[in-house]
């Protein structure tokens, strides 16, 4: 599978867990009823892909057992009583099987990507950029730590977290992979 193809799962996989987040966690104004044909959809998109990995021989298996948002609520409801243990239960759900894709993303620039390029990483100003990020993410992290209101919080910073939290570990592995 091509790094784009990969992308285009892990994409589809912070979909699929947004959707069940805001369900779970704020369901007056995101109704399962509403959602369902979303996630059903995405869902089957995500099993394919998968499949389609395995075909090409990635050892992975889809870690989300939840077919549909009925699903997931008879588990939510009668195993996670509270909305922050929801939440970190979907990202957590799915934290190896991305962690899988994105150390495959990793390799593949390293193996295709010159060694000029790869120098240019280990460059001050990238370090200081990667060390910016590092801090912004310990930020959000004090902030959602301490503030009464968790829920909108981590909804509000969630898209930006995640991007931030994949770009600093992406770095990290590509530091990992050329030995530094």
């Amino acid at each position: 599978m091509e790094s784009i193809e990969l992308k285009e799962l892990l994409k589809n996989i912070q979909k699929l867990q947004s959707i069940m987040i805001a369900v779970a966690t704020n369901s007056q104004e995101y109704r399962i009823q509403d959602k369902e044909d979303e996630y059903t959809e995405l869902y089957q998109e995500i099993t394919s892909q998968i499949e389609d990995l395995q075909y090409q021989g990635f050892p992975i298996q889809n870690p989300n057992i939840f077919h549909s948002l009925w699903d997931w609520y008879r588990h939510w409801k009668s195993k996670l009583t509270k909305s922050a243990f929801r939440g970190g239960y979907i990202h957590n759900l799915y934290q190896n099987f991305c962690n899988q894709i994105d150390i495959a993303l990793c390799k593949n620039y390293v193996k295709v990507t010159s060694q000029e390029v790869l120098d240019n990483e280990l460059e001050p100003t990238q370090i200081e950029e990667l060390k910016a990020k590092i801090e912004k993410l310990q930020e959000i992290m004090i902030e959602i730590a301490t503030e009464s209101n968790t829920i909108s919080l981590i909804q509000y910073n969630d898209e930006n977290y995640r991007k931030l939290y994949q770009e600093v570990w992406f770095k990290i592995e590509i530091f990992r992979e050329t030995g530094i």
